[in-house]
């Protein structure tokens, strides 16, 4: 079987989810079946230029890039651009996220976006698709009730990487990163508005300041949403020291600030998957986790589950939370629920999608 696994957000400057989707998936395809490349259109061939000559490489985990010059037999459009390869293969488009698509559905957003338009075209040329998740595969099933083809629930995997961290590793990062600070909560992910960050800090908020960690805010890159996020802090008098923002983090140190954390806050209004929930169960911590889309279907029965829309009940979730032992017993369940998700299985359950797409 010849399999063109699309990787075009590979070239982007700081890589998304759906950049490492295609990076994982590719790597572990590879190995799977000989015939797999991962592709780009010739029209970029000017940005892979420009990457190389800036000495940058390909992440360790994906397998290099190619041109598609040979016939395949599989198209497999992991991102919402599409791009033509030799031959007549089968298109088979993974759905990750149809927030805006619901918002456009619905009327929420003025006309249809780019990435809807987008999307619209993928589906319509498709013969198959993988959704992410469950909750993904009902609302494709609701907003694009014209998709009939074949599909299937695949859900993303997490880097092995994502391992609970070694003491020392956990002390060094309390260390050099949060100057000495050993109790937390921590919040990982940009501040987009889905994410639903004010009503986590306001949630906070409302809790004794003296029997409640500092909150730590990793890996946003937009210095604009920070300063607001600090703003709306201080105009909820949360003092300066109980709020420690950090920018994006390598995953050396991410994988020992979860580890090392009380607890990880992921209460967004919706997700297409929840990689950082996964992520956090892998390094063993605790997760207040919004009920709400693809997460009811990952989170852990020790979760606390709130609804994201409610203050005061993220709030009771993180009180749930603090008053939680984390005995070892449950921080090898967590841990163990978490290394269900890997990005081997993903593979095989994609290749076996493949096979049954062209009947074999």
């Amino acid at each position: 079987m010849r399999i063109a696994l699309e990787s075009q957000e590979l070239l982007a400057h700081r890589l998304s989810g759906v950049g490492r989707y295609a990076g994982e998936l590719g790597r572990c395809l590879t190995a799977l079946e000989p015939g797999t490349d991962q592709v780009l259109p010739l029209s970029r061939i000017g940005k892979i230029l420009r990457i190389r000559r800036n000495g940058l490489a390909w992440p360790t985990w994906s397998a290099p890039p190619v041109w598609p010059l040979k016939h395949y037999d599989i198209l497999h459009l992991t991102s919402d651009r599409d791009m033509a390869v030799p031959g007549r293969p089968k298109r088979i488009v993974t759905v990750h996220d149809l927030w805006e698509h619901a918002q456009v559905a619905r009327g929420d957003l003025p006309g249809h976006t780019r990435s809807w338009e987008r999307l619209c075209g993928l589906l319509a040329s498709a013969d198959a698709t993988i959704c992410v998740s469950a909750h993904t595969q009902r609302d494709l099933r609701r907003i694009f009730p014209q998709v009939t083809g074949p599909s299937t629930v695949i859900h993303h995997g997490a880097s092995p990487v994502f391992t609970r961290a070694a003491d020392p590793d956990i002390a060094r990062m309390r260390r050099d990163l949060l100057g000495g600070i050993a109790d937390y909560l921590l919040y990982v992910g940009h501040f987009h508005e889905r994410k639903n960050i004010p009503r986590m800090i306001a949630a906070y908020a409302t809790l004794p300041p003296e029997s409640t960690p500092p909150l730590v805010l990793a890996g946003n890159t937009d210095a604009q949403r920070t300063a607001d996020i600090r703003a709306l802090a201080r105009r909820l008098n949360i003092a300066d020291h109980r709020l420690i923002c950090l920018d994006y983090l390598g995953d050396p140190d991410l994988v020992a600030l979860i580890s090392g954390a009380r607890g990880v806050l992921f209460v967004p209004l919706f997700e297409g998957f929840g990689l950082p929930l996964v992520e956090a169960y892998r390094c063993g911590a605790p997760v207040v986790v919004a009920a709400t889309s693809s997460l009811v279907e990952l989170a852990h029965p020790a979760s606390p589950q709130v609804d994201p829309e409610a203050i005061d009940s993220i709030a009771g979730g993180i009180t749930r939370l603090l008053a939680q032992v984390t005995t070892p017993e449950l921080r090898a369940s967590l841990i163990a629920h978490g290394q269900r998700f890997t990005w081997e299985r993903c593979a095989r359950e994609t290749l076996a999608f493949y096979r049954s797409v062209l009947g074999g």
